[in-house]
């Protein structure tokens, strides 16, 4: 006599046969991704938060790679590099042209950092160009 399948133990596209199904506590991929890795935009993010020490005006000053980076290039900026003010301008969420890019992309935070440091840039600037 062959046994009759039991109610709600059909077997079909989805529902395999409950000998074959995945055992309670063991993955359908046990070689996959291990737990705990990251992924390169994630240890990218942690380092920019990282704090370093940087040389500034003979002093040593303690600042994150984040600050380090917008500070290089609200310099180049400064200076007059075409692609460093593009970049601004991109992170900023305007074109050239003045036309809003879409979302926002800085943070308030971010923002006025940007604009103390090209503030500072610009007022040593201006005080170079007068003596």
């Amino acid at each position: 006599m062959t046994k009759k399948p039991e109610a709600g133990s059909a077997v079909g596209y989805g529902r395999p046969p409950a000998h074959s199904r995945f055992k309670p506590g063991r993955s359908g991929n046990p070689k996959g991704r291990p737990k705990g890795s990251r992924s390169l935009r994630g240890i990218a993010m942690r380092l920019l938060d990282e704090i370093v020490a940087v040389n500034r005006g003979g002093r040593v000053v303690k600042r994150t790679f984040r600050e380090v980076i917008a500070q290089r290039l609200l310099g180049d900026a400064a200076r007059g590099d075409a692609k460093a003010i593009q970049v601004i301008l991109a992170l900023e969420g305007r074109s050239e042209d003045g036309e809003a890019a879409g979302e926002e992309m800085l943070t308030a935070a971010d923002r006025a950092l940007l604009e103390r440091g090209m503030a500072r840039r610009i007022a040593r600037r201006n005080l170079g160009e007068k003596s």
